[in-house]
């Protein structure tokens, strides 16, 4: 009998003298230690009861609570609620409505924060059923350009940052600070360009809001004409071609040359589109940085290139064409026809015959006035140095004389009134047509000197040197 009373009052005895220990150790603490004192677990979230087992002697500045899916120490990563204040009485609770999933398991721990340290107290388990859906009330500005910072509010943002994300037109946006009933982003560098859609996504819930923000791009309002052709000059009117970047302007994949810029208005050349024998119908974009402009802009740019009436002769000669008072003119020599294109009929007219026998081939010709000059060339037996004169009105060619040189091939301009010649051997000639046209048949032996008594104005130049002027040599028949 006493020893069964004895096998009861030891048990009881060391429960007694653990529970005064405890109580004692907790009693001696100089920081407030917490504990878990209840987790009640809701559809939308959990009710946390902590209880201050050791109330210490140092000041508190805030207290709450951390839960995480894992128990480990690093308890920089667990979802904190922290609430501000001093504590009530010996507990503490908290209404949690964010960063809990259904079916997940979490541990919660209490916490103190001192003005000397951070206390956690000892974990609780539970499963969780879920959170409070996500709100947004409002927020602003409601456009503007990238980089700029918006302010939301609203409801039941998760608590960790990391867990909230923002997207402008399926671009993350950049998500610098938050809180529970508030989330601060920019609005990032991007292609977008108009109304665009909000995505907010915090943890497992997510809240999209259609047309919610205007991100100002380049935007054209109105052109000054709707068609032209390549190298034509337009203005291009609108709002925000700078701000994103220096702006470039394209028909369609065609880059213009920008003349003129400013932030509402761009003078542009039409660009050429390759070679178009049609108008094309392109848009005209504006683009400034990642941007491009809206809405699109039909333009036309006109053809560059028609396909006219071909010639009425087959191409057996190397033929020179030269025009002459709104038409063009081909000497045919397989027929000897002088041919004329007139572009208002688009047609080809034969005119008259040319009265030499021999044939021949690129030739120079020279027009002034109503006279036609046909100088030279080269036929089946080599260079010729023939001069041909044809009056347009009378319509009737005379042979002068011959020049006094020739040529394989050739090239010529006019300058100041004058007709310069380059052979294929790089002689320079200079001619003065009405001179030659009134001398040179007088002439049958003649020497390279210039003389002004008689006008005769053919001159063989050799570039860099200088020739002395002759005012009293005379030529010789």
């Amino acid at each position: 009998m006493k020893r069964e009373l004895l096998n009861i009052c030891i048990p009881a005895l060391c429960i007694s003298l653990l529970m005064s220990c405890e109580d004692a150790e907790m009693g001696s603490k100089d920081y407030p230690y917490p504990t878990m004192e209840k987790v009640e677990v809701m559809s939308d979230g959990a009710n946390f009861r902590a209880v201050v087992r050791s109330p210490g002697n140092q000041v508190i500045q805030s207290h709450g609570f951390i839960w995480n899916e894992n128990n480990d120490k690093n308890f920089g990563t667990w979802t904190k609620k922290e609430l501000t204040g001093t504590i009530t009485g010996t507990s503490f609770w908290a209404r949690i409505n964010t960063d809990i999933s259904s079916n997940e398991v979490y541990y919660v721990r209490p916490f103190i924060i001192t003005t000397e340290q951070t206390v956690y107290g000892p974990p609780v388990q539970f499963t969780g059923l879920g959170s409070k859906a996500l709100v947004i009330h409002d927020f602003n500005p409601k456009e503007g350009f990238d980089g700029t910072l918006v302010e939301m509010t609203g409801e039941n943002f998760s608590l960790k940052r990391e867990r909230i994300s923002v997207s402008i037109g399926n671009v993350p946006a950049q998500v610098t600070s938050s809180a529970e009933t508030f989330v601060a982003f920019t609005i990032p560098e991007s292609g977008v360009n108009g109304w665009a859609q909000l995505r907010i996504v915090s943890g497992e819930q997510e809240v999209l809001i259609e047309r919610a923000f205007n991100v100002l791009g380049p935007q054209i309002d109105e052109i000054s004409k709707t068609e032209g052709f390549p190298g034509d000059i337009i203005t291009i009117h609108g709002r925000y071609f700078t701000q994103n970047g220096s702006p470039e302007v394209y028909f369609n994949e065609f880059k213009a040359e920008i003349l003129e810029t400013g932030p509402d208005m761009l003078t542009v050349a039409i660009p050429v589109p390759g070679y178009n024998f049609s108008d094309i119908t392109v848009n005209i974009s504006v683009r400034s940085g990642q941007k491009v402009s809206l809405p699109d802009i039909p333009f036309t740019i006109k053809k560059s290139w028609d396909i006219k009436t071909p010639t009425p002769f087959d191409w057996t000669w190397i033929y020179n064409a030269f025009s002459h008072n709104g038409k063009g003119y081909i000497l045919e020599m397989n027929s000897r026809i002088l041919y004329d294109y007139d572009p208002a009929s688009d047609t080809w007219n034969p005119g008259s015959s040319y009265p030499a026998a021999d044939r021949d081939e690129n030739n120079i010709f020279v027009t002034a006035g109503n006279k036609l000059y046909k100088i030279g060339g080269i036929n089946h037996l080599g260079p010729v140095n023939t001069f041909w004169e044809y009056d347009f009105n009378s319509q009737v060619w005379t042979r002068g004389a011959d020049i006094p040189f020739a040529f394989t091939s050739s090239t010529h301009t006019s300058l100041n009134g004058e007709e310069y010649i380059i052979t294929n051997t790089g002689q320079v000639f200079r001619y003065r047509s009405m001179a030659y046209s009134l001398h040179i048949q007088r002439i049958t032996v003649y020497t390279w000197l210039l003389t002004e008594n008689i006008g005769l104005t053919m001159q063989a130049l050799t570039p860099g040197l200088k020739y002395p002027r002759t005012t009293s040599t005379r030529i010789i028949i």
